[in-house]
């Protein structure tokens, strides 16, 4: 799993997709560069300056969802447990 982060012209905010391969990261870029709400705060194709990737590493890789928090383990995202 990856991070892609699309940055645009002059957008200071980057698009970030989580996906396992460049081409899928792409086609998420695709469909929200053609949502009308992204089109008209300037998130074009046409403006697509710099991509970006960050590769996941394995139990060091944590973020918040609803539900909680949840930890990479190289495999996916699975609940983070504490031990207590």
């Amino acid at each position: 799993m990856k991070i892609y982060k699309y940055y645009f012209l002059d957008i200071d905010k980057p698009i970030t997709v989580e996906a396992k391969s460049k081409h899928t990261a792409r086609k998420v870029l695709e469909q929200v560069c053609n949502e009308s709400n992204f089109k008209e705060k300037g998130y074009i194709l046409t403006n697509l300056l710099r991509e970006t990737s960050e590769t996941l590493v394995a139990d060091v890789s944590v973020k918040e969802t609803k539900t909680g928090q949840v930890i990479w383990d190289g495999r996916g995202w699975s609940k983070k447990t504490t031990n207590n």
